[in-house]
C-alpha cells in the first residue's frame, strides 16, 4: 500500500490543516524525521538538524553525508514498509500528500508536515517549520534573513530585456507557468518570463504556444541540441537566433532549497552574456 499519491489542491489543503491540527512534535525531544523531499531534506541540514533524519526519498542526495541514510521509498512515493520500520516521529515533504495518509500515520504515532514550496515566500514558511520541529528556531530566523537580504539586493539589479520560456523537459515539453518557484527565479534574475498566457503551474505547451509565447531565451535544463532537432522548438525566435541557455545544475533551481540564492545568481551572470 502506497500513502502517498497525486491529488488536486483540495485535498492537499485539507492534508495541510491536518497537520496544523495535529499539533507538532516537542522540539526538546530527540526527533527522528523521515525527509520525502529533496528541498527540505537540505533545509533541515542546512539548519542543524543532520543528526534528526533517520530516512530520506531515493531522490534526497545532498549534502553527500546524507546518501547513507536509509531510503523511505521515492520522492513523495514512501515505501510503507521501510517508513514505520525506521520509526519516525515526524515525516516532511512537499508535495503529494493525501488526508488519509496523515490519518493512518497519526494512527502510528507520526506527524506529517506537508510544507509545499511554490515561491520563496513558502520557503521562508517552511523554514519556520521545520525550525520549530528540530528546534533550529533561531537557525530558521537567519536563514529567514539571508532570503530576505538576497530578495532586496536582487531588486536592485539592472534589469535585462530578456523574455523567458523554462523548459524543464523536451519530450513532451514541458514548461513553468506562472506561479512557480522557477518563475519567480527568473524574476528575481531581473529579467522576465515570455508571455505565459494564464498558464499556471507546470504545463505541457502546445505548437501554437511554443511559437505565439515571445520568448527570445529558452532555459533548459538538457541537452540543448534538443532544442535544434525538435520539430516544434527549432522554429522559436530564441533556437533560431541562439539564445538557449543551458543550466546544467538543474538542482539549484528546481528545488526549492537553501542553495536556490546561488542558482540565481548564476542565472544571472548566464543571462548577462
Amino acid at each position: 500500500m502506497k500513502f502517498f499519491a497525486g491529488i488536486g489542491w483540495k485535498k492537499k489543503a485539507a492534508a495541510f490543516f491536518f497537520v496544523l491540527l495535529a499539533g507538532s512534535v516537542c522540539a526538546g525531544e530527540a526527533v527522528r524525521i523521515v525527509s520525502l523531499s529533496p528541498s527540505l531534506t537540505e533545509l533541515v541540514c542546512h539548519l542543524g538538524g543532520k543528526n534528526c533524519l533517520v530516512g530520506r526519498s531515493s531522490a534526497c542526495d545532498h549534502p553527500a553525508e546524507i546518501r547513507s541514510l536509509p531510503t523511505a521509498g521515492d520522492f513523495a512515493r514512501p515505501d510503507t514498509e521501510k517508513l514505520l520500520s525506521l520509526r519516525p516521529d515526524a515525516v516532511i515533504t512537499c508535495d503529494l500528500i493525501v488526508p488519509a495518509a496523515a490519518n493512518a500515520l497519526a494512527r502510528c504515532g507520526i506527524k506529517v508536515l506537508f510544507l509545499p514550496c511554490r515561491s520563496v515566500s513558502e520557503y521562508r514558511e517552511a523554514c519556520a517549520a521545520v525550525g520549530k520541529l528540530i528546534g533550529r528556531e533561531g537557525q530558521a530566523r537567519a536563514e529567514m534573513e539571508r532570503i530576505d537580504s538576497f530578495v532586496a539586493s536582487c531588486a536592485k539589479w539592472k534589469k535585462l530585456d530578456r523574455r523567458i520560456l523554462c523548459l524543464i523537459w523536451f519530450k513532451p515539453p514541458i514548461a513553468a507557468g506562472e506561479n512557480t518557484f522557477l518563475a519567480e527565479l527568473v524574476a528575481l534574475t531581473g529579467a522576465r518570463c515570455c508571455d505565459l498566457k494564464g498558464t499556471k503551474g507546470y504545463f505541457k505547451p502546445s505548437a501554437e504556444f511554443l511559437l505565439g509565447c515571445g520568448a527570445d531565451t529558452l532555459l533548459v535544463f538538457s541537452d540543448p541540441v534538443l532544442c535544434r532537432e525538435h520539430p516544434v522548438l527549432r522554429h522559436t525566435e530564441a533556437v533560431k537566433k541562439g539564445r538557449v541557455v543551458h543550466f546544467s545544475r538543474s538542482e539549484l533551481l528546481q528545488r526549492p532549497g537553501p542553495r536556490f540564492t546561488e542558482g540565481v545568481l548564476q542565472l544571472r551572470k548566464a543571462l548577462e552574456k
